[in-house]
């Protein structure tokens, strides 16, 4: 059995993606309405700020749906660090490319009410995973712009 899996942050890069999990594979674009993507959490790792979700009624959120494993699901947890409550995995309602919807599973973030700036290497496997899978021009320039949550 298979998960659905919606990257919207650095995971929207295939590459990157495939080295945490391996055999991921591209469903298509979605929109996540209601929140808003951000930077609220500073990640030790990587020196700067990493993607979250706020909530927010008259925003939206563009991403990509991945298929991965049950076990793949079980290691995005641990990578994205849900057992210290960096992160929540949240089943949510996505809009397809295609207009349909499909539930899917997400990682929220447990914004601390702070902004921190991702650094340019991060930041740049946002980009690539963005423009790779084709996201809007308007949320691509979002995306080029945005340091913390507008």
């Amino acid at each position: 059995m298979k998960e659905f899996y919606f990257a919207y942050g650095s995971n929207m890069f295939e590459p990157r993606l495939k080295a945490r999990c391996g055999s991921t594979e591209i469903v298509c674009r979605g929109v996540l309405d209601g929140y808003r993507f951000c930077y609220p959490l500073f990640a030790e790792m990587t020196g700067g700020g990493v993607a979250g979700l706020e909530p927010d009624d008259n925003s939206f959120v563009e991403g990509v749906i991945y298929q991965i494993t049950p076990q793949e699901l079980l290691d995005l947890d641990r990578i994205e660090r849900t057992h210290l409550q960096a992160y929540f995995r949240r089943r949510v309602t996505i809009r397809t490319d295609n207009n349909s919807s499909m539930q899917v599973w997400t990682y929220v973030s447990n914004n601390s009410g702070k902004l921190y700036p991702p650094t340019d290497e991060y930041r740049d496997f946002i980009l690539l995973g963005a423009e790779n899978h084709q996201l809007s021009e308007a949320y691509q320039k979002f995306l080029r712009v945005v340091s913390g949550c507008l």
